[in-house]
């Protein structure tokens, strides 16, 4: 039989045959975005593979499914590549983010003439705010939190702070009839206006006071800020761990402020002096910190509470090491 205009002794070779060119597409589509290349190069490795693709799957043959996985990454590339003229860095992103989906689910997604309904399943709102609304989505077999609206910032900083391990992490943009939406790490917990209304906070409150300081510190270093500091956008993950659920509040520190996050980090410290389980070293830099902040100057104080916060639990945690048993074994 012919295949390709070559001629091949059986469907076996065929299938073979076109399985190598699946997965050459999918090569020269991902050499061709490295370099940059002219846009119709791109399309012309990614069509090959998806015409390749196409013909395994009339042809049924034993191959088709490894074939399948390598047409389906180039058609990823192809898609999020020409119509969203993301870099290659991102379509690595993207494409790990779409991984488990179908072909005709990829380029649903990135087509923007089709509704985003048509794509994802929405369970239910978790927020909204002047900038938009955040939903729920089922989406590929998981769980995300997808922001509708401004996100235009949100987009911007999150390509930024990648490495900031404190927040929910980014997934991809996709833009719909002339609207942008961003794919979230759906973060289930509970935020701090909960925990603090179900009387929650003294269980955890230092803990989650250490971690506040530390990521916030961290945020500094990056030059930035946390500026919307609210209840609402600070959240205790299931793990324990705290994280900001909001990139577009994320402020170059020169063009934001801290008093939010100052003024609320007061009310931890004001509602874990009132726990009569704390240890006499952590009363005593709580009411420190709480004489700090009571000089009402919340901007000016904040950032040196924390690292207060910082080095008295690193003085604990050595402490704590020196007095262990391996310790006083080596002295």
């Amino acid at each position: 039989m012919t295949c390709f205009g070559l001629n091949t002794g059986s469907i076996g070779e065929c299938v073979s045959y076109l399985r190598l060119k699946a997965y050459i597409g999918y090569e020269k589509t991902e050499t061709f975005l490295k370099r940059g290349d002219a846009p119709y190069r791109i399309a012309h490795a990614a069509l090959a593979a998806h015409a390749a693709i196409e013909l395994v799957f009339r042809l049924r043959g034993s191959q088709g499914a490894q074939a399948a996985i390598w047409a389906n990454r180039s058609i990823a590339l192809l898609t999020y590549g020409l119509l969203f003229n993301k870099n290659y860095s991102e379509l690595q992103s993207v494409n790990a983010f779409t991984e488990a989906l179908q072909p005709w689910q990829r380029i649903a997604l990135c087509l923007p003439f089709i509704p985003l309904s048509a794509c994802v399943k929405f369970e239910e709102e978790l927020g909204s705010g002047c900038y938009g609304k955040v939903f729920l989505v089922e989406f590929g077999g998981k769980k995300f939190a997808l922001k509708q609206g401004e996100v235009e910032k949100d987009y911007s900083v999150a390509r930024q702070m990648s490495p900031f391990s404190h927040i929910c992490q980014y997934y991809a943009k996709v833009n719909k009839f002339g609207s942008d939406s961003i794919f979230l790490e759906y973060i289930s917990g509970e935020d701090l206006g909960t925990l603090s209304y179900r009387g929650r906070l003294n269980e955890k409150g230092f803990d989650f006071l250490s971690q506040l300081a530390d990521s916030c510190l961290e945020l500094e270093a990056f030059d930035y800020c946390y500026d919307d500091f609210i209840p609402r956008n600070v959240m205790l993950n299931e793990k324990g761990k705290v994280k900001f659920v909001d990139w577009g509040s994320l402020t170059k520190k020169d063009e934001g402020h801290w008093y939010k996050a100052s003024r609320h980090t007061h009310s931890i410290v004001e509602s874990l002096l009132s726990s009569q389980t704390l240890s006499d070293p952590k009363r005593a830099l709580l009411e420190e910190l709480d004489g700090m902040f009571r000089t009402g100057d919340y901007e000016g104080v904040i950032l040196p509470a924390f690292q207060k916060i910082v080095d008295f639990n690193s003085t604990q945690a050595d402490s704590a090491l020196a007095a262990s048993p391996a310790a006083t074994s080596l002295t």
